[in-house]
């Protein structure tokens, strides 16, 4: 698939997607409100680390291998299948231990079907949707999680009950986790439909070490990254003052991490086939596409300030009336996290992914330490302020060795140039060319 074509596909594709996410997300804020919503994205988090840990980060080596040994794809397939009933299996009698993550707000039959349904629901979607991406397939998987996300949307209850008048809050937050392995299960049907059981059979042994040392590896760095991200919200929730200002601060981070697809699909996409190769050319290249997102989030932060507070409660809701500081603080951050997502396709590209864990673990630091001494005296805004800086230290540990490296001016990466909104107006022409 040409650069133009695979481009086009993965920015309509997983924008549609997380078009559906975000409504999803936003509806969800306005009926349950920052308390209520608060707690079902908290409780998400922590299946989020279960999950992590349970997966042992075996969907990144599905992929790795599976896109440079194509006859390995229907072996891997299987293992997948595999190792998702696993670890359902083992999350069925697990399941209690997060039952003292409820602030009283849900019942505990509630919360361990959650935490089985969320973490073999996503694991089973996570295997079968780089699957489909090793095949350069994006609008299959893409159309069915959106036609879910779109199902969660409309059976949101109202005041006389959901659209279809089948749901109450605690019924439909059923529903809402029960989707996770439907979205799953659909994209295996999928899968299967549409490249049938070739190959379909156990891995050997060879295969499968190679499968556990190339994602026991990543997991290393993936678990510093989730404790970069999201270390802040256990802080909070043991500090917080009301379960409001947990649900505003969630949501903030949250949107700030959606900015982040963009940064993500240009370091996954655009870079690395730009950069043809050349030393010269991807320094280039990095320092330009850096300058302009800077740019970008310039803009952003000046549409967010003038706007005020009441964008956030025209869009989620009057309970997030405490989100724009803590999004406004955190967007330097964002925009430091999303130089680093650009960053770490160099270090990977050139098998130093050390670099990139080595910056996290700088970054972990500063925030551990600084939410034990700001949290405590200033609440969000102080976890938003270490977030941010925390953000920074990963980015510029990462530009310090990637000057190390290349003797490039640090400074090129954010004085804006003429002629750097050029590479703007390309890669929008890029993307709307026939």
């Amino acid at each position: 698939m040409s650069l133009r074509k695979n481009l086009y596909q993965n920015f309509l594709w997983r924008g549609i997607y997380f078009a559906t996410v975000f409504a999803l997300n936003v509806g969800i804020a306005r009926f349950y409100e920052a308390g209520m919503s608060g707690w079902i994205n908290f409780i998400s988090n922590n299946f989020s680390l279960a999950l992590l840990i349970g997966s042992l980060s075996l969907e990144t080596g599905v992929t790795y291998i599976g896109a440079s040994d194509t006859s390995s794809q229907g072996r891997l397939a299987v293992f997948s299948l595999v190792w998702s009933a696993l670890i359902s299996i083992i999350f069925i009698f697990i399941s209690g231990v997060f039952i003292n993550s409820s602030p009283g707000i849900a019942s505990k039959g509630l919360i361990s079907f959650a935490s089985v349904s969320y973490v073999s629901g996503i694991l089973l979607c996570n295997f079968f949707m780089n699957l489909f991406i090793i095949r350069k397939e994006y609008a299959a998987p893409n159309i069915i999680l959106c036609f879910f996300n779109i199902l969660l949307l409309v059976c949101i209850p109202g005041e006389s009950g959901s659209f279809l008048g089948i749901f109450d809050k605690e019924s439909y937050l059923y529903f809402f986790y029960a989707v996770y392995v439907l979205q799953g299960v659909a994209l295996v049907i999928c899968y299967v439909l549409m490249y049938g059981f070739k190959n379909w059979k156990m891995p050997d042994l060879g295969l499968l070490k190679r499968l556990f040392r190339y994602s026991l590896i990543a997991l290393a760095g993936n678990l510093v990254f989730f404790f970069v991200y999201r270390v802040d919200y256990w802080f909070i929730d043991y500090y917080r003052n009301s379960d409001a200002e947990m649900g505003n601060y969630i949501q903030a981070s949250k949107l700030g991490q959606m900015l982040l697809v963009g940064a993500n699909i240009i370091a996954g996409t655009v870079f690395p086939q730009t950069a043809g190769g050349l030393k010269e050319n991807m320094v280039r290249q990095l320092q330009l596409i850096s300058r302009n997102l800077l740019l970008l989030f310039i803009v952003m932060a000046v549409f967010v300030f003038i706007a005020g507070s009441g964008l956030f409660e025209w869009v989620f809701g009057g309970s997030f009336n405490l989100m724009f500081w803590p999004f406004l603080i955190l967007l330097p951050g964002i925009f430091c996290l999303s130089v680093l997502l650009v960053m770490s396709a160099y270090f990977g590209g050139t098998n130093r992914p050390g670099v990139n864990v080595a910056g996290a673990l700088c970054g972990l630091v500063v925030i551990v330490g600084g939410d034990l001494l700001l949290i405590p005296r200033m609440g969000i805004i102080g976890a938003a302020l270490v977030s941010s800086a925390g953000y920074a230290v990963c980015m510029f540990y990462a530009l310090m060795a990637f000057r190390k490296e290349n003797q490039a001016n640090i400074t090129d990466f954010f004085t804006y140039r003429r002629g750097d909104q050029n590479w703007l107006k390309k890669l929008v022409k890029l993307l709307y060319e026939k």
